[in-house]
């Protein structure tokens, strides 16, 4: 992307699991907040689905670019680190979560469940 100079690009897993794409790429705000909206507009029907289908195609085109963001600014932040540092702190903080995307889909299955029992 960066050779091309495109801020776009397609990502199939991104749109195919928008929140829960963020949650392993361990960028959690965005991943937290889309499960979130997802939760809160499942009350509201249709509009639950076009909204849904909306961030989803806008994750699967930025997604890529998103998530480049994310890798520039924690290579940013381990330059300022000593040398002895920044690949213990890069491991941590990059790569991939599959225990948060594990806790998120755990979670939205709970939180899906009492929503179902208390609507009744």
């Amino acid at each position: 992307m960066k050779m091309s100079g495109s801020s776009t690009s397609w990502n199939w897993a991104a749109f195919l699991f928008t929140g829960y794409w963020f949650i392993y790429r361990k960028m959690y705000g965005i991943g937290f907040a889309i499960l979130g909206a997802n939760l809160l507009f499942s009350f509201f029907g249709v509009i639950n689905y076009l909204l849904s289908i909306g961030v989803s195609i806008f994750a699967g085109i930025m997604g890529n670019n998103l998530y480049m963001k994310y890798v520039d600014k924690e290579l940013y932040y381990a330059k300022s680190l000593p040398e002895f540092q920044k690949l213990p702190v890069l491991s941590q903080r990059g790569g991939t979560n599959g225990g948060a995307l594990a806790g998120a889909i755990g979670a939205m299955f709970i939180l899906q469940f009492i929503i179902l029992i208390v609507g009744r």
